[in-house]
């Protein structure tokens, strides 16, 4: 999710990159007007994060905005979240 920090508003058509946490590329997206990119992928994430290794989010930067990377274990199944 990527917001800028002055306006806390959403920064949309930036490229964020999806890894599993042994490095293997997922997929990548660009994000949306509230910040948000989505990564829809087979099973293989979905079992990594049900484990506990969670996923690692990747933004390359721009050229206002800095490179960052974050990482996450949430796995969203229609209504239901598990973390």
């Amino acid at each position: 999710h990527l917001i800028d920090t002055v306006t806390g508003e959403g920064i949309a058509d930036e490229t964020v990159s999806f890894f599993m946490a042994d490095g293997t590329f997922i997929c990548s997206d660009e994000t949306n007007s509230a910040g948000y990119a989505t990564c829809v992928s087979g099973i293989g994430p979905g079992v990594m994060t049900i484990l506990g290794l969670g996923y690692d989010g990747e933004f390359a930067g721009s050229d206002t905005y800095a490179p960052a990377q974050a990482h996450a274990g949430l796995v969203r199944v229609g209504r239901l979240s598990l973390f």
